[in-house]
């Protein structure tokens, strides 16, 4: 109890008897904004709160500066550092709390609530609404909320939201926000996620919301990375085009006797010219296309099997 001192926790079934009480245990609807910040306090981003100017100075001007501050402001110091121990009792209650994940990278408040709602909402058809930064369904620290929510509810339903000028929020970073709905009944649906977006605009956002989302198995999206993350995507134009490309095997899977791609760098015309076949007038069968007028270059990709390399000057692109 003494991890919880100053923290003013509660404990829902006793708040909300009647809620989880009853046969069908939880909340029907859930909505909300949980806060977006890092239960961590970093003495610089402190300091540019009470001295604007800070962030644009040399760092060895700002050094400078924040021991003038700490000299001439002992209230401020005083201030500090009881932020600091604020804070670090938060990030203590949330890396030990039950919050998977969490101690992967910065312990973030929006992360336990992620858990938090997940947990109270009814498991027979109850609906959670919240607004969430875009690090929930790709950073690395949400991979275990991601698998849960994406298994097991259905539907899920995500709009991005791109925050272009501040459009969504004004005091929110100007990026992508992730609007996502999800309702976990006792039977699944084969297609039980559904995205929308990114808008970047509010007249974008109302002409989309009731367009047909891309589906997806949650299969599908667990299959893409280890991390189940989704893809920033640049416009809502994007999404039909992943959806087709998603069609496709991932490059990385390693099949006997099928090709694998490997990302490395481009191949240098001079640095690589040993990898090439310069010499040979002819590709082996089925390697070489449609007729051309010269003869192309390949290069030796291992198994047996030859890329054939043509220049542009050459009437042609790559192709195996």
């Amino acid at each position: 109890m003494a991890d919880l001192k100053g923290l003013q926790p509660i404990h829902f079934p006793v708040a909300f008897p009647e809620v989880f009480l009853r046969d069908r245990a939880g909340f029907d609807v859930i909505l909300g904004n949980p806060p977006w910040q890092e239960a961590t306090l970093e003495e610089h981003a402190f300091w540019a709160r009470h001295w604007p100017g800070l962030r644009s100075l040399p760092q060895k001007d700002q050094e400078k500066l924040k021991a003038e501050l700490r000299r001439k402001h002992r209230n401020l110091v005083e201030i500090y550092e009881r932020e600091l121990a604020e804070a670090e009792v938060t990030r203590k209650a949330l890396t030990t709390g039950p919050y998977p994940g969490m101690g992967t990278g910065d312990p973030d408040l929006y992360k336990a609530f992620c858990w938090r709602f997940w947990n109270l909402i009814a498991r027979d058809g109850g609906w959670t609404g919240v607004v969430l930064p875009r690090s929930a369904f790709n950073a690395k620290g949400s991979t275990e909320f991601r698998l849960a929510v994406i298994e097991r509810s259905h539907p899920l339903d995500i709009t991005m939201l791109l925050n272009t000028g501040g459009w969504v929020f004004d005091e929110a970073e100007h990026r992508y926000i992730n609007w996502p709905r999800w309702h976990p009944p006792p039977r699944p649906q084969r297609k039980s996620v559904r995205l929308r977006g990114p808008f970047a605009n509010l007249k974008r956002f109302l002409s989309g919301r009731d367009q047909s989302p891309s589906e997806f198995a949650g299969k599908e999206i667990t299959s893409w990375t280890d991390t189940a993350s989704l893809p920033l995507l640049p416009t809502e134009e994007s999404l039909s085009i992943f959806t087709q490309m998603r069609k496709a095997p991932r490059l990385d899977r390693d099949v006997i006797d099928e090709w694998r791609a490997r990302p490395h760098t481009e191949l240098h015309a001079t640095n690589d010219k040993d990898l090439m076949d310069l010499r040979s007038a002819t590709c082996p069968p089925g390697f070489c296309g449609q007729s051309s007028r010269a003869s192309p270059s390949t290069l030796d990709t291992g198994h047996g099997k030859v890329l054939r390399i043509r220049g542009s000057e050459e009437g042609g692109a790559a192709s195996p």
